[in-house]
């Protein structure tokens, strides 16, 4: 119920057959190249069983153009300007709120510096 490949692998030719019918169909494809034509075929909603002589010569000389694996999953979206003025927006909110943590974390050791310093000079003149 569904379309297989034969594939001869001495003379490197592989056709499409009809599971239901048991009936090979189409041209003959070279190497496995009939069987990315079927996922071809499928990724875009068609079964290649379904197609006339005509139809399938004109899609065999003209394969469509590569879409989604899942229907339902749109592409993804462009990158616009404003989303890069954002992520810098971001970025540089970030390294100030990094820098000025390290920096109180740095003042807050120095004055705590400072203070053992006062102490044990006071401790040393008594």
């Amino acid at each position: 119920m569904s379309v297989h490949i034969l594939y001869d692998q001495q003379k490197r030719k592989s056709v499409m057959y009809c599971s239901t019918t048991g009936q090979a169909f189409g041209p003959l494809f070279d190497d496995d190249d009939a069987a990315y034509f079927v996922d071809a075929q499928l990724a875009i909603g068609v079964d290649p069983r379904e197609l006339h002589d005509s139809d399938l010569a004109a899609a065999v000389s003209d394969p469509p153009a590569q879409k989604p694996s899942n229907p339902t999953q749109e592409p993804p979206e462009m990158i616009n300007g404003l989303d890069v003025l954002i992520a810098i927006i971001a970025l540089a909110a970030v390294g100030v709120i990094w820098t000025v943590s390290d920096w109180r974390q740095f003042d807050r050791h120095r004055r705590s510096d400072r203070l053992v310093h006062r102490n044990l000079r006071r401790m040393a003149g008594r």
